[in-house]
């Protein structure tokens, strides 16, 4: 049955420009899927919150605006103002002599259409592709078919329908068996709204082949202050004995608005760590969704959201555990101040005859002010006997005793506050590999937290966290 809205209209009419438009020049495998994806679009209707999944998180906001798909790519952004977010600068702000030579690829992505002008790719070893899907050859393009054919979520998600009925560009990095990449690849997601009304949809598909290794980065980022939404769909498959390291970083301007869906599928000891930090947008929702296929995989999730202002963040994972002795942790952590709102969804599915799965999953949420609020709901389903699974959640505001630790030590009230807020974000920022990933974002919390970077950071302010730590 169609759910035909009046919210469904713009995009219905901007995708009819771009199928005759831009969306021609596309393989007729992308055009039939993207057909596909739009039916289903008109079929799904928006959550509201009478869905369980969407209980904490109004999304009329965003529906009363009436977006429009950038289809001309005519937006002009320059290499100076994606200086701030490049993995180069940070490597430079971190005097990192090993991080800031090394070579790495950065695909830019200007309202969901490449820009290959801002992009640039090192030597890669053979097989390696990193590009536009559009430009994916040979077994690239072989599990590039299959991939998104089989494993987006079309059917059960209207946002992932809509991405894929605007699928022509995508960030896509294919990594052969047994091939190691020894430096991150580092994709580049730019709102740039000239008229408050701007949408995008930005798709990255990842593919790593048996035995193989990669790092990833996805920036979210805002030039300028214009309003957008931004919808974007990530697909990441494992193969056996395959590794990924994930970062999605949500960097836009406060009036904007963030739709993620992540899906990944791991076969047999495959290992994925994700990094999921949001420190911008009015209203982000975050999807995960991680499957196991074979026996032996493991992910490691970790989330950080520090949310001030009127800011709405919700998370939502889901983990399936279909096969047994597989390993899944996770470990989210939010700071909320003024009148933020966060939202934590975390499942846990175990099947029946996954015995020997070892699940454990926290959220932990420090509240700053009176008016600070957060929804946490940690979930197991477990239909097997032979399992190891926790899950709890925590709500909190700074613990007085460390306050006063701190202060008698010779800080003010409000260093004490901040210095102690930026240890308990820090537990999430410290397991990220990347020096100069990590040390920038140390900064840019340090700043949400209306302090000064470099009096947070410093070895004796780490120190005064780690004793009062131990004190309490």
């Amino acid at each position: 049955m169609l759910q035909l809205t009046r919210e469904k209209e713009t995009y219905l009419a901007d995708h009819q420009v771009f199928e005759d438009g831009p969306g021609r020049s596309a393989p007729e495998w992308i055009r039939l899927l993207r057909a596909s994806a739009v039916r289903r679009f008109q079929e799904l209707r928006f959550p509201n919150t009478h869905d369980e999944d969407w209980k904490y998180t109004d999304i009329r906001p965003l529906l009363q605006v009436p977006f429009h798909t950038d289809l001309s790519g005519s937006v002009s952004v320059s290499s100076e103002d994606l200086n701030p977010y490049r993995y180069a600068e940070w490597s430079a702000r971190a005097q990192s002599v090993l991080e800031a030579t090394q070579h790495y690829s950065e695909l830019v992505f200007v309202n969901g259409r490449y820009a290959p002008e801002l992009s640039s790719t090192c030597d890669l070893p053979t097989g390696v592709f990193v590009g536009n899907l559009s430009a994916a050859q040979g077994a690239a393009l072989e599990l590039a078919e299959n991939a998104l054919a089989h494993y987006s979520a079309v059917d059960r998600n209207v946002f992932v329908a809509l991405n894929t009925g605007f699928l022509h560009d995508a960030a896509y990095l294919f990594v052969p068996d047994r091939v190691a990449l020894d430096a991150p690849i580092h994709l580049v997601f730019v709102e740039a709204s000239p008229d408050d009304q701007t949408a995008s949809h930005p798709r990255v598909l990842i593919g790593i082949g048996r035995d193989a290794q990669a790092t990833v980065i996805e920036s979210y980022v805002s030039i300028g202050e214009g309003r957008s939404f931004s919808n974007g769909v990530t697909d990441a498959v494992l193969g056996e004995g395959a590794i990924l390291d994930h970062y999605q970083l949500l960097l836009e301007n406060e009036r904007s608005f963030h739709i993620g869906t992540t899906q990944t599928e791991q076969k047999r000891n495959s290992n994925f760590r994700s990094y999921v930090i949001d420190l911008g947008n009015a209203l982000a929702r975050s999807d995960l969704n991680a499957r196991f296929q074979a026996p032996g995989a493991e992910c490691w999730l970790n989330g950080l959201y520090v949310v001030n202002g009127t800011r709405h963040v919700d998370n939502h994972t889901f983990v399936d555990h279909a096969e047994p002795h597989c390993i899944s942790r996770e470990n989210y952590k939010g700071v909320l101040a003024d009148r933020g709102r966060g939202v934590f969804n975390g499942k846990v599915l175990v099947h029946k005859g996954a015995d020997g799965t070892n699940a454990a999953q926290s959220n932990k949420n420090l509240l700053l002010s009176d008016d600070a609020h957060i929804d946490t709901k940690p979930q197991l389903e477990i239909f097997a006997d032979d399992v190891k699974c926790s899950h709890g959640a925590a709500i909190g505001q700074l613990d007085e005793d460390q306050l006063f630790y701190l202060k008698a030590r010779g800080m003010g009230d409000e260093v004490a506050r901040r210095v102690l807020t930026y240890g308990f974000a820090g537990d999430v920022i410290n397991k990220i590999k990347l020096a100069p990933l990590r040390e920038q974002l140390d900064h840019l919390i340090a700043e949400l937290l209306r302090g000064d970077p470099d009096d947070l950071l410093t070895s004796e302010a780490v120190d005064a966290v780690s004793a009062a730590g131990a004190h309490e």
